[in-house]
């Protein structure tokens, strides 16, 4: 599935050398801070996932649309245009990703499951050694490591049975989330030697059903969000 992506950096106040970033204007950065700022978030809650509410309850945020299907559109709203990873504060270990994944129901779904992920991934590019480093040397090799990995579910499913709550009816509802990032992760950053990524995905799976395969012809929908 082709995705437009709306692209937000992770990246240190203190530029780096042989780096570099791209980012559109007004689009939410993750900035190192020697600030001492509290972690928990305003609602005095941490790792929360709650139940969907009505969305008129949402605060104001950055929209960006992950996917649309023929019954719903799913879509995320980050609530911090900057989040501040406080490598400066010992009293903190953790920085929040606050947000809100939102459903868009056209017409009405059944869904068994909806898992959001926070993902970090490091690139490396290798160039022979006896060789000048060249990006498109046919001799190149890649190898790809995860930095960091956080998940929040919702689920509809008990013991294989599906739950009278699966039933989503015409409308729009929202999923409040938090991710707990640690201070010490590495800055986003891309170079001829590789890369350091990190990104939201989104996993949805609808209940098995002929109507469902129909209309939706797979299991399971993904789309994913750089950040």
């Amino acid at each position: 599935m082709n995705l437009s992506k709306q692209e937000r950096i992770l990246k240190s106040d203190s530029s780096s050398s042989g780096l570099s970033s791209n980012r559109s204007p007004g689009t939410p950065i993750l900035v190192a801070s020697t600030s001492n700022v509290s972690t928990r978030s305003s609602d005095n809650s941490l790792y929360t996932v709650q139940s969907p509410f009505e969305h008129y309850d949402v605060p104001q945020g950055s929209d960006f649309q992950l996917l649309s299907t023929s019954r719903f559109d799913l879509s995320l709203k980050m609530l911090d245009k900057i989040l501040y990873l406080r490598k400066g504060d010992q009293n903190s270990k953790f920085t929040p990703v606050r947000g809100y994944l939102s459903i868009n129901v056209r017409k009405p779904v059944r869904i068994s499951t909806i898992c959001l992920q926070f993902n970090g991934e490091l690139n490396i590019i290798m160039f022979p050694k006896d060789l000048p480093p060249n990006p498109s040397s046919p001799h190149i090799k890649t190898s790809s490591f995860p930095i960091f990995t956080q998940t929040r579910t919702w689920k509809y499913k008990n013991n294989h049975k599906v739950l009278e709550n699966d039933y989503f009816p015409k409308g729009l509802f929202t999923y409040p989330f938090q991710f707990l990032i640690p201070n010490n992760i590495p800055e986003s950053m891309s170079n001829i030697f590789g890369s350091t990524n990190y990104f939201l995905s989104v996993t949805v799976n609808p209940v098995s059903t002929s109507i469902t395969k129909a209309l939706l012809s797979t299991q399971e929908l993904k789309a994913s969000l750089p950040i």
